[in-house]
């Protein structure tokens, strides 16, 4: 008997110890929940992940919701194809690239570029591949761009209105994903 006591109390001081060293936390619930509108022309191939399929021209776009105006925040994203501009805008509901106040052109041959209210704010430095993360950063002051997690270029923002996810696609096919989108 006590044989078997002392080998019952020896698997249950292992079990003890191990269900110590492999214990579970259930992970943090993101920031917010995305509802993002498209305003035609789109497919969804994925979980926050859009294709245009007709209708080429800058003519379509991906808006976030009333709700998800963000002071200061942070968005992931990577392509899938070129052709499209992922960015946040103060007007959430305008069509067409230049109503992105901040945004990145993930352009068909590889390259990005910075786009500051619809103008060029020059180009990023080693382009885009279907690995790249592309990732904007704003604060109330200043919008600062990511490539792999590396800073490419930095701007002053001239005032700290809530930005809203607003993406415009250009090309028949061009697909991107949203990977990120938090406070």
């Amino acid at each position: 008997m006590s044989i078997g006591y002392a080998t019952q109390r020896g698997i249950s001081g292992r079990i003890r110890r191990w269900s110590n060293l492999v214990s579970y936390t259930t992970p943090p619930t993101p920031a917010l929940s995305f509802t993002l509108t498209p305003s035609g022309n789109f497919t969804t191939t994925g979980t926050f992940q859009w294709r245009k399929t007709a209708n080429a021209g800058w003519n379509s776009n991906v808006f976030g919701d009333a709700g998800q105006g963000l002071t200061a925040g942070t968005m992931i994203c990577k392509s899938v194809t070129g052709g499209w501009m992922c960015g946040v805008s103060t007007n959430r509901t305008t069509v067409g690239y230049p109503s992105i106040d901040w945004g990145i052109s993930v352009q068909a041959n590889g390259n990005l570029e910075v786009y500051n209210a619809g103008g060029s704010g020059g180009s990023i430095a080693g382009g885009w591949n279907t690995a790249t993360e592309i990732k904007m950063v704003w604060t109330t002051s200043q919008i600062f761009y990511y490539t792999n997690n590396v800073l490419r270029n930095t701007y002053s923002r001239p005032n700290s209105n809530p930005l809203f996810i607003n993406w415009c696609f250009e090309a028949v096919n061009s697909e991107g994903v949203l990977l990120s989108f938090q406070a």
